[in-house]
């Protein structure tokens, strides 16, 4: 579901920003998926779906501030309900993917796929 773009905007222009840094080492059909959720506000998909490509491409010589993006995911409610990866959080945040007492995760949509 769509987010109100109003409330979003500076949320927005970081997603952009990010996808601009790392463009160059991402294909183009992510670099399309990401641009498609961010227009139609769907900004939890994009920047799940960025940070996902970019801990998996790792670009050299363009340093991510993780904790930055952790925050904007948490604004986003990404540490409790993700599309394409069900560790999603624990992978963004560091955390071993079991770590005792941590809450599990509300919902993931498997069968997502960002590209």
């Amino acid at each position: 579901m769509p987010i109100d773009a109003s409330h979003w905007s500076d949320v927005e222009v970081l997603i952009r920003d990010l996808l601009e840094m790392a463009r160059g080492h991402l294909s183009q059909s992510t670099v399309e998926a990401v641009e498609h959720y961010l227009a139609h506000a769907e900004y939890e998909m994009a920047l799940e779906g960025l940070l996902l490509e970019i801990m998996e491409v790792r670009p050299k010589g363009h340093p991510v501030d993780w904790s930055a993006y952790e925050g904007i995911a948490h604004r986003l409610g990404l540490d409790m309900d993700s599309t394409f990866d069900g560790a999603f959080w624990d992978r963004l945040s560091g955390r071993p993917l079991q770590e005792k007492g941590r809450p599990t995760r509300r919902h993931c949509n498997r069968g997502s796929d960002l590209v």
